[in-house]
């Protein structure tokens, strides 16, 4: 004989088995985007860092200093197989390259000297830093695909870079200009407009700067324009200011 008590514990636990089964489905559809979101490279993962990949072919570099510089790639399969198809390839044929032209100049004769650098890639995205052979050199850097041949397919080219030189440049010459001021109010963006000046810029030759102390009669202002702040009372030494201090 089975009691009301016994009823209701059953019915209890069979409501609670229920109640879990229900929401194991919104678990899994909960977690499952959350995975395929943390497996696909060009979304931002669920840590905030920042995504390896953003599905683009590209190549870009940087400058570090004169004789280093930054360089990374990412090669999507959409550019890789139109690489293999220019080249007629098959599936595994055909290597992964970053090539970097690099244009360097003779100091002496002034003559340009141009080489092909070629990196064999082992993954389609990637960073590293490289060495440039000279510093001041201009680069430019391109990915894609290279046959045993020699011929090359690029996927990705980047914008041409030139390194810092190692010391100031040569050339002091200055040439001075006029900005002219803007016309809008400053909420639009205009275009810059520079005019030559009308007579040649000076610069003034100030003495001091040369060492050598100035003279009264070559200070820029003279004594009646001097503001002395002197104490209440204080014995006034002749009609000549005292030394200003800081400069002038």
């Amino acid at each position: 004989m089975v009691s009301s008590k016994d009823t209701e514990t059953h019915a209890l636990k069979a409501s609670t088995a229920a109640d879990a089964a229900a929401d194991q489905p919104a678990l899994a559809s909960v977690d499952e985007p959350a995975k395929s979101k943390r497996n696909l490279g060009h979304e931002r993962s669920v840590d905030g860092d920042l995504p390896e990949t953003y599905g683009r072919d590209e190549v870009e570099i940087l400058p570090k200093d004169p004789h280093w510089y930054f360089i990374y790639w990412e090669v999507t399969d959409a550019g890789y197989g139109t690489a293999q198809r220019q080249l007629g390839l098959g599936d595994g044929d055909g290597k992964l390259v970053l090539r970097v032209f690099v244009t360097t100049q003779t100091a002496q004769s002034g003559k340009e000297h141009r080489e092909i650098r070629d990196l064999h890639l082992h993954t389609r995205h990637g960073k590293k830093y490289l060495e440039s052979p000279r510093a001041g050199a201009h680069l430019r850097a391109a990915v894609g695909l290279l046959t045993s041949e020699g011929l090359f397919s690029p996927i990705a080219q980047s914008q041409p870079l030139r390194l810092p030189p190692t010391q100031p440049s040569p050339e002091t010459a200055v040439e001075w200009a006029h900005v002219q001021p803007g016309q809008l109010d400053g909420k639009q963006r205009e275009h810059i407009i520079i005019s030559r000046p009308e007579r040649p810029y000076k610069e003034r030759a100030l003495p001091w700067r040369t060492g050598s102390a100035p003279q009264a009669s070559q200070l820029p202002v003279s004594e009646s324009e001097w503001i002395v702040d002197a104490p209440t009372g204080a014995a006034s030494s002749g009609n000549r200011p005292p030394a200003k201090s800081g400069g002038l």
